[in-house]
């Protein structure tokens, strides 16, 4: 719980520092961190996941692309787990407006506990999502993420998650 309310604080400060990002549209060049989440219910177990990220935005002839570190970590009913992930991904300006559709591809590494039960799986797949512009550098987003989770001790298996974040877009100054 501590690492949910420092996360908070970190969100709000950086939410309250002046950035030189571009208002109208996202640029090579920009940092984007952010802080993101998902909640869910099946079957009688509430699953819930918190995630961390930074990434850069690449700006290159043909296209707008991202690269990002991903920290999270997730809990359920008798187990927790920490990913780290790597995403690489494409963005695209919808009409002339303030959204963004992405589509990336992301592998990365899990570590899951159940108990004193401990196992290692290697999660690998795509991302689509939606990025909307919502005043000076802050974006809110929606994203949809396939996962086929390799190494696991019985079989490998798909994972669908829904996630909405926030995030702070940072620009260096020339």
């Amino acid at each position: 719980m501590n690492a949910i309310r420092i996360c908070v604080v970190i969100a709000s400060m950086m939410l309250s520092t002046g950035t030189h990002a571009n208002e109208k549209s996202l640029q090579g060049g920009e940092i984007e961190l952010g802080l993101g989440g998902s909640l869910t219910h099946e079957a009688g177990v509430t699953q819930s996941r918190l995630e961390l990220r930074g990434g850069r935005m690449v700006d290159t002839s043909l296209f707008l692309a991202n690269v990002e570190i991903r920290a999270a970590y997730g809990s359920s009913l008798d187990a927790e787990r920490f990913d780290a992930e790597l995403a690489l991904g494409v963005l695209r300006q919808l009409d002339e407006g303030h959204w963004y559709a992405s589509i990336g591809a992301a592998v990365g590494v899990r570590q899951e506990w159940i108990g004193s039960f401990q196992q290692g799986r290697v999660p690998v797949g795509v991302d689509l999502g939606l990025r909307a512009l919502v005043g000076g550098s802050t974006m809110i987003r929606f994203e949809y993420r396939y996962r086929r989770v390799l190494s696991d001790a019985v079989a490998s298996f798909n994972q669908h998650e829904m996630l909405m974040g926030l995030s702070v877009r940072l620009r260096r100054e020339p």
